[in-house]
């Protein structure tokens, strides 16, 4: 009797091993596309008080700017 090797579905195994990897390559790809694609395009948030340009209602209310935005 001819002794069979354990590895007789190396083949196929490689296959699928090769196709799960591929896989889950493939749908972190796709998240990470979406990330970029979902992600704000504007630069981080810009803080700067100054009590000098402030609103006449609230002569000692900082100001605040956040990207090109001002709040008083």
């Amino acid at each position: 009797m001819e002794a069979r090797s354990r590895f007789i579905g190396f083949p196929r195994e490689v296959v699928l091993v090769l196709a799960s990897v591929l896989l889950v390559l493939a749908a972190m790809a796709g998240g990470y596309a979406i990330r970029l694609a979902t992600a704000p395009s504007s630069t981080p948030a810009t803080v700067v008080i100054s009590g000098a340009a402030s609103s006449p209602a609230q002569p000692d209310a900082p100001c605040i700017w956040t990207g090109s935005h001002k709040a008083c």
